[in-house]
């Protein structure tokens, strides 16, 4: 995957705002979205298992790879996801991936993938999602408000919360289990 963008460090732990114990504290507004983010895993978790097991393995409507593979892919992408949230919450650049460069990981993913099962799909997702809960320890809500611009919006200006509730994250998740909700 080509970037030009600089993500050194990019796995930086993000500052943790914490209570008068020493324990992290989240905001309301935080512990919103990470709700948000929970309830939609749990659909898609739902959706995987209640998906026809005679269609698991046929291409799905909605990517053209296998149900299985768009499936996996959701908890596959947390990592990346994770990049754009984890440099934006840090005030670096975000990565200067484009579209071509995306699709490409995607696709051979999906290649890999394509013949995985559905306890694949479902540890998958519930193991990439557990940096995404410890993202949301550690976030503010003055860091949910900033702006930085992001390259696959031809650099259009975001807040870190319009990447987390955008196609980035809750709404991906979204999407992928209406696609397999159909």
């Amino acid at each position: 995957m080509t970037q030009t963008g600089d993500t050194t460090g990019a796995t930086d732990a993000v500052a943790v705002p914490s209570s008068s114990e020493g324990r992290p504290t989240v905001t309301d507004r935080v512990q919103k979205l990470r709700q948000d983010f929970e309830q939609g895993l749990e659909k898609l978790i739902g959706a995987i298992e209640r998906f026809p097991d005679d269609r698991w393995h046929a291409p799905s409507d909605d990517e053209g790879w296998t149900n299985a593979a768009s499936a996996r892919h959701v908890g596959y992408q947390f990592e990346l996801e994770l990049e754009y949230l984890t440099a934006h919450a840090a005030q670096r650049p975000l990565p200067s991936y484009t579209w071509d460069d995306i699709h490409k990981r995607n696709n051979d993913h999906a290649a890999r993938h394509a013949n995985c099962t559905k306890a694949d799909a479902i540890q998958t997702t519930r193991d990439g999602s557990k940096a995404v809960f410890a993202f949301f320890d550690g976030i503010t809500d003055e860091q949910l408000d900033r702006k930085a611009p992001l390259a696959l919006a031809d650099g259009a200006e975001v807040t870190l919360q319009d990447l987390i509730l955008g196609g980035v994250l809750i709404d991906h998740v979204r999407a992928h289990t209406e696609a397999m909700s159909g």
